[in-house]
């Protein structure tokens, strides 16, 4: 066998493996998920269907096959009469610019009361990714409150929202913007830190409340993780002794959260010690819900620790309006199921924007608790977060840290 066959062999061999990894790995259609959901909100809003008139706002994640993605489920109601000629054709020409998508069904009907309903399902690789009912109200005047209908000026059910603020121990430097939101924040406080305890003493002085951001091991590699990042593996004495050490120096701590930990809130012998230490401690459990695979409920459950879970984060990507935006969906979630859990970063643009979000929660009638007002026993609590899950990717790398603890 000469060695230019050997050669096409091999290579042969690498491409056949290379196909069958390509083929069972399964491919996230997310991104093209996101872009259909934008392009047919700008179709309705040019039509009048603005933000205002989203009553109920549903995402599920599926895989199927080697895809896997998400459904939207939107439902719009607006007062008075719509008109919906062109809205089909509108949308399908907006979607042109993206690929393997169709508009499967649309259905324009009457609604029982004598109004209008106009249903839209649009399709990728078979599976449903965004379905839109809208909805007409006859005869309606009230005024739109989030995402429920309420006469004019109408706030007298008080819905909460509860905003977590992660990774603070770094740096004090917006210390004096968040005393100007004037709202009763949440702190995820790192241990280790070298301002953790200042962090801990300002949040209570100024009304706000403090948890620790327990460090746990993620799925992917990390440069640069925490000192004594709880690991799987850890035999339960080490993982007790991490935990001690972590609550040295803080003060005023209410509850854990944990900081990344895709891998360890997996894993249900870590997860046991850490609830049980907890249990111990009279403290409850913020699941920050990095990874669908996390078992904190049920370990929470076992051992009897109040629990309470993250519904969306608002600043994996550090904008503005991008924030303010997620922020609006945690009012909506708020309305529509009473609460939510939003967690956000030690960022000053995050911080800029929930100060000048305050007077939207107080038109919209919810308000800003701590997380100790909203944390259940485990049997009233659901298992999934609303928002993708996600590795918090703010990490202080070693350059950064000699940055902002230079802030006083």
């Amino acid at each position: 066998m000469n060695l230019n066959f050997k050669f096409f062999i091999v290579f042969s061999a690498i491409l056949l493996t290379l196909a069958a990894v390509l083929f069972v790995l399964p491919r996230d259609i997310h991104p093209r998920v996101v872009s259909v959901e934008g392009a047919v909100l700008e179709v309705l809003s040019k039509k009048g269907m603005s933000e205002k008139y989203i009553v109920y706002r549903e995402e599920r994640d599926w895989t199927s096959g080697n895809l896997r993605g998400s459904t939207l489920v939107y439902k719009f109601e607006k007062p008075g009469s719509i008109d919906f000629r062109g809205v089909r054709a509108d949308i399908t020409a907006a979607l042109k610019k993206i690929k393997r998508v169709k508009v499967e069904r649309s259905v324009h009907e009457k609604s029982g009361d004598g109004g209008d309903i106009f249903t839209v399902e649009i399709t990728s690789a078979g599976q449903m990714i965004l379905k839109i009912e809208i909805k007409s109200l006859p005869g309606g005047t009230g005024k739109k409150t989030g995402m429920q209908l309420a006469p004019e000026g109408s706030h007298q059910k008080r819905h909460r929202l509860v905003l977590v603020l992660d990774d603070f121990g770094y740096s004090k430097k917006n210390f004096g913007s968040l005393e100007k939101i004037n709202r009763p924040l949440t702190l995820a406080v790192l241990p280790n830190a070298p301002y953790s305890r200042e962090v801990c003493v300002f949040a209570y002085e100024h009304g706000m409340q403090v948890i620790l951001h327990l460090p746990m091991e993620p799925d992917r590699d990390i440069p640069s993780l925490e000192a004594d990042t709880i690991m799987v593996g850890m035999g339960d004495i080490e993982i007790r002794e991490k935990i001690q050490k972590a609550f040295h120096g803080l003060v005023h701590v209410k509850g854990v959260s944990n900081h990344m930990g895709s891998r360890a809130t997996s894993d249900a012998d870590v997860m046991s010690t850490v609830m049980d230490e907890l249990k111990m401690k009279d403290l409850f459990f913020l699941d920050s819900l990095t990874t669908d695979s996390s078992v904190c409920l049920d370990e929470a459950r076992e051992a009897g620790v109040p629990f309470a879970k993250r519904d969306i984060f608002i600043d994996n990507v550090l904008e503005n309006e991008t924030i303010k935006q997620q922020l609006r969906k945690a009012v909506d979630i708020a309305l529509i199921h009473g609460e939510a859990v939003a967690i956000g970063h030690d960022k000053s643009v995050t911080i800029e924007a929930i100060k000048e979000m305050v007077p939207f929660f107080d038109e919209k009638g919810v308000k800003i608790v701590p997380l100790s007002d909203i944390v259940k026993k485990t049997d009233d609590v659901s298992a999934a977060g609303l928002d993708k899950v996600v590795d918090s990717p703010y990490i202080f790398e070693e350059e950064e840290i000699k940055t902002v603890t230079g802030d006083r």
